[in-house]
């Protein structure tokens, strides 16, 4: 079994292995897209709780999760999002359950990230530095696998 980092939460500085303690538990190791959408989801989490207006991010992304839900009605976690998003833009207790959501270490969290509404909220380079980072750390822990 594969040895298991401690995560830093609060600074984010490991968001490859954040998920692990969560992953021994579901009996796995995670699969590579599951990590990199979690670490670009933590990134988008840590941007939008710093913000000094989280809900222009939130408003950015219902607003993108809207017109992609109606285009794709079968996506059923991107309409779970506008859900989400939607209490998120009215509540303090919304944004609550927002930031939750975006990092469950769950499966149904890990469904959920696969129809993330965040892509806009990472600047290209902010994406980029979280992708290179991903890759190194993945490499480091997993080889080429």
């Amino acid at each position: 079994m594969a040895s298991f980092g401690q995560p830093d939460y609060a600074g984010h500085k490991d968001l490859t292995n954040a998920c692990w303690p969560k992953w021994e538990v579901l009996g796995r190791r995670p699969f590579r897209f599951e990590a990199k959408s979690l670490a670009l989801t933590r990134a988008a989490h840590k941007k939008i709780r710093e913000s000094a207006q989280p809900r222009e991010y939130i408003c950015q992304a219902l607003a993108w999760a809207e017109r992609f839900s109606k285009e794709r009605p079968e996506d059923i976690w991107l309409a779970e999002w506008v859900s989400i998003l939607r209490g998120a833009m009215t509540s303090d207790d919304g944004i609550t359950a927002m930031y939750d959501m975006m990092i469950a270490e769950t499966e149904h969290g890990i469904d959920m990230r696969q129809s993330s509404p965040w892509a806009g909220v990472l600047s290209t380079h902010e994406r980029t530095q979280v992708l290179s980072h991903f890759a190194e750390e993945w490499k480091r822990m997993h080889g080429d696998d």
